[in-house]
């Protein structure tokens, strides 16, 4: 199965956004003004707020950031292993008797019979449905008027038993006449244990039929004479099943592509003091096996995997059934810790991968029906597989290049030029950070400085909070690179991130930032903002 993952769940691989956290860019609402002095074409605060939502960071005491994740991998698709398929069921009531009979008369059918639904590797009791339909027809060959009931009492909507109440006419050009109706199923109790109150997958029915009390004339039943009822389930969706679901193995096969949703650097990471849970959640009154084949992941543009190696996970894992008190779940929880002393997880983050592989096998009931049938499901709350994701950011840097896209708009008035635009950058964290700046046009990338040094902040006695270094870019530029920054071309901002004696850490903390603006000579009519 492949899919593309939700935003939610490209937090899994979080040093993506530990990679990108630096150069998403804020920037004003339009403004404008004229300036006879250095003015911003563009500017922006550049953050970790600014890029991670924050319900995902939590600073500890000290101010270091962590990113806090509880992010669903997979659900189970348990829900087919309860699905009543769309059905058609016939039943037939033969009329033993011949002749006129008179309004009101009742006449003799066979007593109630049973429907079976077929439901082969199921053993269903009772199910609860979410959403479908009950069609159903009566086809009558009798020359009358006729009132006719189909009970259901295992059918119940807020405890009511339900009918199905249909009148028939004498048939017309020799053939049946068919009465007709439709249910929606919504919020309906169907109790699937039959007559006997002790069997599966049949429904207890009865027939009533009489003739119309008010009908003009007596209705003539002929020889052979049967009544024909029809039910057909549309699409009926389940929202709780009790029963015996039946012993299956399910090949769990994910592949998760988030290429479009997450940009993955180039360059290198080093994560300190990461730490996850891997956690299987059963709210499903089953037992079940999962035996992992593999946990990897991918880097498409390193052409590199990483499997994740944690003995634990490749053990058979043996899965609780859950207990329901009176609609009250208590779901288990199977938890494996995984950190640097149990596992290659460093190895695993770093690899800034953009693809996530999940494969092994499912075994639901293995041990066959321990419950005397008596497994149950609440569709809404299955089996899952999640993670619980601690990353202290206190992180390493090696030549990783971040690139942003800023959009100017200028509205270019004739005025001098010196030939000179100016990045102007201040800088908070003690990284140190290597610039280049091009013009977008067409494609293709315009230099308008190329590999310029900045400094990094200067560590104080308050680790979280160095002191911010403020550099000065001076781009000697032509009129006619001018100009294109002027017709509303996109700049480029690539950044190389490199920590002070790599491979070593810096911490990532509340008040740290990064601010810049990219400045122009002369008096103009500047305006400025997102486009």
């Amino acid at each position: 199965m492949r899919r593309v993952l939700n935003p939610l769940s490209t937090c899994f691989w979080i040093c993506g956004f530990i990679a990108v956290v630096f150069f998403s860019c804020k920037r004003s609402e339009p403004t404008s003004w004229d300036a006879d002095v250095k003015g911003p074409l563009a500017y922006g605060r550049l953050s970790l707020e600014n890029i991670v939502a924050d319900s995902l960071l939590l600073a500890d005491e000290s101010g270091l950031w962590h990113l806090m994740l509880d992010e669903n991998l997979s659900d189970f698709d348990l829900d087919s292993i309860v699905k009543i398929p769309d059905t058609s069921i016939v039943k037939q009531y033969p009329l033993f008797v011949v002749g006129d009979f008179p309004q009101g008369f009742a006449l003799p059918i066979t007593p109630t019979q049973e429907i079976r639904i077929q439901l082969p590797t199921v053993q269903l009791k009772e199910v609860r449905i979410k959403s479908g339909l009950l069609k159903y027809r009566l086809h009558s060959p009798v020359d009358g008027y006729l009132n006719c009931t189909f009970n259901i009492p295992g059918l119940t909507f807020n405890g009511v038993p339900q009918s199905l109440l249909l009148n028939t006419e004498p048939p017309s050009n020799g053939g049946d006449y068919v009465a007709e109706g439709m249910l929606d199923l919504s919020g309906y109790d169907l109790n699937l244990t039959g007559e006997s109150g002790s069997s599966f997958n049949r429904i207890a029915a009865s027939f009533n039929v009489i003739v119309d009390p008010t009908a003009e004339l007596p209705a003539h039943v002929s020889q052979g004479d049967a009544l024909e009822m029809e039910l057909e389930f549309v699409e009926p969706k389940l929202s709780y099943a009790r029963g015996f679901f039946g012993t299956h193995l399910y090949q769990l096969d994910e592949d998760v592509d988030f290429t479009s949703l997450a940009h993955m650097p180039d360059g290198m990471l080093n994560l300190e003091g990461a730490s996850m849970q891997f956690i299987i959640r059963n709210a499903v009154g089953v037992d079940a096996q999962i035996d992992f084949a593999e946990i990897s992941n991918f880097n498409s543009g390193q052409q590199s995997t990483v499997v994740l190696d944690q003995q634990q996970l490749y053990n058979p894992i043996n899965i609780t059934r859950a207990q329901d008190q009176g609609g009250v779940v208590e779901a288990y929880e199977y938890t494996i810790d995984v950190n640097a002393d149990n596992s290659n997880l460093d190895a695993f983050l770093e690899n800034l991968p953009n693809q996530f592989k999940l494969h092994g096998d499912v075994a639901i009931n293995p041990l066959g029906n321990v419950s005397d049938a008596n497994d149950f499901i609440y569709t809404d709350d299955a089996l899952q597989a999640r993670i619980k994701l601690d990353v202290p950011l206190r992180i390493g840097m090696q030549d990783v290049h971040i690139s942003d896209t800023l959009y100017v708009q200028n509205d270019a008035q004739d005025v001098p030029l010196n030939g000179e635009l100016t990045l102007w950058v201040l800088n908070a964290y003690p990284v140190g950070t290597d610039i280049s700046l091009y013009v977008l046009e067409n494609g293709q990338r315009i230099p308008l400085a190329e590999h310029v040094e900045v400094a990094s902040a200067i560590p104080s006695a308050n680790s979280s909070q160095p002191i911010p270094a403020e550099s000065w870019v001076t781009m000697p530029v032509t009129d006619e690179l001018l100009a294109k920054v002027n017709e509303n071309n996109a700049l480029l901002i690539d950044v190389v991130l490199q920590t002070p004696n790599a491979p070593g850490v810096v911490g990532l903390y509340a008040h740290q930032f990064i601010d810049f603006k990219l400045l122009v000579d002369g008096t103009y009519m500047i305006q400025y903002g997102d486009e």
